[in-house]
């Protein structure tokens, strides 16, 4: 059985590989307060805007979907790594548990819930894949909102 501060190491090592990858692309993040009064911007507002100030809006926009988007890359790589350690693990189990004619799931659930490692790398998948939801939506909204006021600022310069 792998220990728990095992699986915290590991997972911290892919955070690592992780945030290297993302270093070497020098994105830079953008204000949460800029894009919440973006996301949040009146009619009124958005009327008064010139075609420049909607390109700008619109290009921190798209470099705040790159955050988030780069958030939930490393979240899909997690959850593929742990989901490989479950698929390594119940394997390594398999015969202890079921024969040929068992399902898959049934044996896995059987693993966890006597083996530690296995409920810890299912959970940690679980988690992410909670994350990754949630976040996809945001992702597609602020994409949505930066696709607009990139199309009012060509319609604001004629």
């Amino acid at each position: 059985m792998i220990s728990k501060n095992k699986i915290s190491v590991q997972e911290s090592e892919i955070d690592k590989k992780i945030q290297a990858v993302y270093d070497s692309l020098r994105i830079l993040p953008v204000s949460d307060e800029d894009v919440d009064k973006l996301l949040n911007i009146s009619p009124q507002e958005l009327a008064r805007l010139t075609g420049e100030d909607c390109n700008a809006r619109a290009y921190s926009l798209f470099a705040h979907n790159l955050v988030i988007q780069k958030r939930m890359n490393s979240l899909i790589s997690k959850k593929k790594w742990a989901e490989n350690n479950v698929k390594y693990l119940v394997a390594r189990e398999w015969n202890n548990y079921g024969d040929s004619y068992s399902k898959y799931e049934d044996i896995k659930y059987k693993i966890a819930n006597e083996n530690g490692s296995v409920y810890q790398f299912m959970r940690l998948q679980s988690d992410c894949e909670l994350e990754i939801d949630a976040l996809s939506f945001v992702c597609a909204r602020i994409q949505s909102i930066a696709e607009t006021l990139n199309s009012l600022s060509y319609s604001k310069r004629r």
